[in-house]
């Protein structure tokens, strides 16, 4: 009877162990979130989406930002890469760093969103059709409404810019291609989903004469020693431009020389004029946004404290 007892019990570890190797979801997911979000840190919170169900998601508010204020925010949606998550900017960005250039006047304030792509994050795929409703649908219940209620960021498309890094670059060309208009700008770090190259080329080709309309500034880069470059030689970046040349779609595409995969190493690399990569790219997002037409305030009694 001893025997047949602990045998149970030791598979009924074992099982309970496996469920969690078979997944991808933090146990701290199901923890609740009262966490109220602060000005100058990166918060990480949750959201209800009709198109997704619960989300979560690090949330940057800039220096200055309060509770009750009226002052309204540019909104950078960052989309992180295969195996990461709603942590992988800011496990590669220091906020002291936005701090500092916001405060030196070198950028505007602004908010930045990094929600995270899937439960399962290895299978994330921002082109989804679950992620596309959550991130370009105006109406409430999905990011855009929350993140003007809660944070007063991108009241407008126009001050609203995605920046993807890995798969999450893959994204930011999709929502380039196929919503131009919803996008201030948008920039693609490390491109190398030569999967999904034959779609990103044929949304450009479809949607040219509405990315053209739209004026939408598009930037590209990829490092000298991204390891899926050298070591599986994708080209993903590169054919992504010349395609871009042939269809005369405007866009910056930038080598980083000695620059890897990895976000950090594209954000700190510094260029030649001294500047971060990083804060280049902020100053990219912020030339779109103030082509944006001027909002007036939102009025006091519009904005509730997000948890």
């Amino acid at each position: 009877m001893r025997r047949f007892t602990l045998l149970v019990l030791t598979l009924a570890f074992i099982s309970s162990g496996c469920s969690s190797w078979g997944s991808n979801t933090d146990p701290a997911d199901d923890d609740v979130l009262d966490v109220p979000v602060r000005a100058g840190r990166s918060t990480r919170t949750v959201f209800q989406s009709e198109a997704r169900g619960r989300v979560y998601f690090n949330v940057y508010l800039p220096p200055g930002w309060t509770p009750e204020g009226t002052e309204t925010y540019p909104l950078i949606l960052f989309l992180h890469g295969q195996h990461g998550d709603e942590h992988s900017f800011t496990q590669s960005v220091g906020t002291r760093q936005m701090n500092e250039w916001i405060e030196s006047g070198e950028v505007p304030a602004f908010v930045l969103i990094a929600p995270r792509g899937a439960d399962r994050r290895s299978t994330v795929q921002w082109y989804r059709r679950a992620n596309e409703r959550m991130l370009t649908r105006e109406e409430p219940g999905e990011l855009r409404a929350y993140a003007r209620e809660a944070f007063r960021a991108g009241v407008d498309p126009g001050t609203v810019s995605v920046h993807g890094h890995s798969r999450g670059a893959t994204g930011a060309l999709f929502f380039a291609m196929n919503h131009p208009d919803k996008f201030a700008s948008a920039v693609a770090n490390a491109f190398v989903s030569d999967y999904a190259l034959s779609d990103r080329k044929r949304d450009a080709t479809r949607n040219r004469e509405r990315v053209l309309g739209s004026g939408i500034p598009i930037r590209m880069v990829i490092g000298t020693h991204d390891s899926y470059v050298v070591e599986q030689a994708r080209t993903a970046t590169p054919e992504m431009h010349e395609h871009l040349l042939r269809l005369g779609i405007p866009h910056e595409y930038e080598i980083l020389v000695g620059v890897t995969h990895g976000l950090r190493s594209i954000w700190n690399r510094k260029r030649p004029d001294g500047r971060r990569n990083g804060l280049y790219e902020l100053q990219f997002h912020a030339r779109a946004w103030s082509r944006a037409p001027p909002r007036s305030p939102l009025p006091r009694g519009t904005h509730r404290e997000a948890r």
